[in-house]
C-alpha cells in the first residue's frame, strides 16, 4: 500500500472514529446512568450493607451484639486491609460509618453521593484556606467527618446528627 492510500485510509479511520466516538459515549453515559446504583451510605437501609460487600470487595463479619439504644455494628474487611463499620438504628438505617487501616476506604461508597458532594466542598475550602493538616474535622449542619492519618495509617468516622439514636453518642463509634 503506498503512502497516500495509507494516508487516506487513517484519516477515513480517524474521521470515522470521531463521528461515532460521541454517539458511543452518549450510549455509555445513558446505560450507566440507567444502571441502578444501590449502596450502603449515611441514611440508607440495613438491607443495602450486602451491597457494599459485593461493590467492594469486602469480607463482611457475622453482625456484632446489639449496642446502646439497639444499635448494630456491621464490620466489613476491605481487600487493602482496611476495615469498616457500619452502624445501624434500630429503625434499620444506616447512621455512622468508621474505618481504620492502611488505606482511605471509597468514601464516595460510604457516605453516599450528596454527603460526599458536601464533605468534598467543605475539605476543598479548608485546602484553599490553609488550615488542612494531617486531621480533617469537617462539621456541617447534619453531616460531621472526622478523619487524620498518614501513609499506611488511616482511620476516621462519619455520622449524621439527625439520625443519631438517643442515648448513643459519637465516641461509641469506633
Amino acid at each position: 500500500m503506498s503512502a497516500i492510500a495509507t494516508r487516506r485510509v487513517s484519516r477515513f479511520a480517524f474521521r470515522l472514529v470521531c463521528r461515532l466516538a460521541p454517539a458511543a459515549s452518549f450510549a455509555w453515559i445513558v446505560a450507566l446512568g440507567a444502571a441502578p446504583c444501590a449502596q450502603a451510605t449515611l441514611g440508607s437501609d440495613a438491607g443495602s450493607i450486602s451491597t457494599d460487600v459485593a461493590t467492594l470487595g469486602a469480607s463482611a463479619q457475622p453482625v456484632s451484639a446489639a449496642l446502646a439504644s439497639g444499635v448494630t455494628r456491621h464490620t466489613l474487611t476491605l481487600p487493602s486491609g482496611t476495615v469498616v463499620h457500619e452502624y445501624v438504628s434500630a429503625a434499620g438505617r444506616v447512621f455512622a460509618v468508621a474505618w481504620q487501616g492502611p488505606m482511605l476506604p471509597p468514601l464516595k461508597q460510604l457516605l453516599g453521593t450528596t454527603h460526599f458532594t458536601h464533605y468534598t466542598q467543605a475539605v476543598n475550602a479548608a485546602q484553599t484556606s490553609g488550615t488542612m493538616r494531617r486531621h480533617t474535622n469537617v462539621v456541617l449542619d447534619d453531616l460531621v467527618v472526622m478523619s487524620a492519618g498518614h501513609m499506611g495509617a488511616f482511620s476516621g468516622a462519619a455520622y449524621l446528627r439527625s439520625a443519631m439514636p438517643a442515648g448513643f453518642s459519637m465516641n461509641d463509634i469506633q
